[in-house]
C-alpha cells in the first residue's frame, strides 16, 4: 500500500525571517573565509545560496521566496554580455596577474563593487541573464552555476559523475584564456566559477542588506555588517 504524503506543519513568519537571517550570517562567513584564502568555503557559500535562493518543487521553496524577496530587483553587478562578440565571457570576475610569483600566475576574482551595478527582476537576474559564456559558446546563468556546485560538488552530497557543462567549467579551462611566458608552457586560467559565485553571493548580500539591512546585524564579516537601526531603503520601481 502506498504511503501517502507525511503530514507537515507550516513555519511561522517569525521563524522564517530567523532561517533566514541564519543562512545570510552562514553566507557572510563563508565569504569571510573564502577572501581570507579558504578555497573549500565556496561549495558552503554554494549550498547557503541555494537555500535562500533556489525554488525546486511545491516541498522546497527559497527562503527568498518565503518572505517575499523573489519580487524584488535584485542588485546585478555583471558586465552586459555582448551578444554579437564570438569570444568567451565572464561577467562578474576580472583576472589579476602575478608576474612576481614563481611561475607567473593568473587568478580569477570577484568584481565586488567595481563595476556599475543595475536592479534588475530576481527571475532574471537568478535564472536567465547569463553570466558566463564558455568556448564552446555555451551561456551559464547564476542558478545553474550555484546549484551545480551545491547539488554535485559536495554541498548536500558528492554525485559519482558530474553534468559535462560543469566539468568543463569547474574543473578545465572554460575560458580558453591563458598566459604565456617566453620559453614557457600556457598557464591555463582556472577557477573562474569560484570567482563568479563568490561576486554571485555578493550581490544577494548587498540586495539584503540594501532592501532589509536589520538582517545582516551582527554578521561576522564587516563588509556586510549592518547595525539594526540602519532604516533599509524604498522599494525600487
Amino acid at each position: 500500500m502506498r504511503k501517502g504524503r507525511e503530514p507537515r506543519v507550516k513555519r511561522s513568519k517569525a521563524e522564517t525571517i530567523d532561517a533566514l537571517r541564519s543562512q545570510l550570517g552562514l553566507l557572510s562567513k563563508s565569504c569571510c573565509d573564502f577572501d581570507e584564502g579558504d578555497r573549500d568555503e565556496i561549495v558552503r557559500i554554494a549550498q547557503a545560496l541555494r537555500v535562500i535562493l533556489n525554488s525546486s518543487g511545491r516541498d522546497s521553496v527559497s527562503l527568498a521566496a518565503q518572505v517575499g524577496a523573489t519580487q524584488w530587483r535584485f542588485i546585478d553587478s555583471s558586465a552586459p554580455f555582448p551578444e554579437t562578440n564570438q569570444a568567451t565571457y565572464s561577467g562578474l570576475m576580472y583576472v589579476q596577474i602575478d608576474f612576481g610569483a614563481k611561475p607567473p600566475a593568473m587568478r580569477p576574482l570577484p568584481v565586488f563593487d567595481k563595476q556599475p551595478r543595475r536592479l534588475v527582476r530576481f527571475a532574471d537576474w537568478w535564472a536567465v541573464s547569463p553570466v558566463i559564456c564558455d568556448n564552446t559558446r555555451s551561456k551559464f546563468n547564476r542558478r545553474q552555476l550555484v546549484c551545480w556546485m551545491a547539488n554535485e560538488d559536495g554541498g548536500s552530497h558528492v554525485d559519482p559523475g558530474l553534468t559535462a557543462a560543469y566539468h568543463h567549467l569547474s574543473r578545465g579551462n572554460a575560458l580558453g584564456w591563458s598566459l604565456q611566458m617566453p620559453g614557457a608552457e600556457p598557464i591555463p586560467l582556472m577557477g573562474s566559477i569560484d570567482a563568479s559565485i563568490r561576486q554571485i553571493a555578493h550581490e544577494a548580500l548587498r540586495t539584503f542588506q540594501r532592501r532589509h539591512p536589520e538582517l545582516l546585524h551582527g554578521v561576522r564579516y564587516e563588509m556586510y555588517k549592518e547595525t539594526a537601526t540602519q532604516r533599509p531603503e524604498p522599494p525600487a520601481p
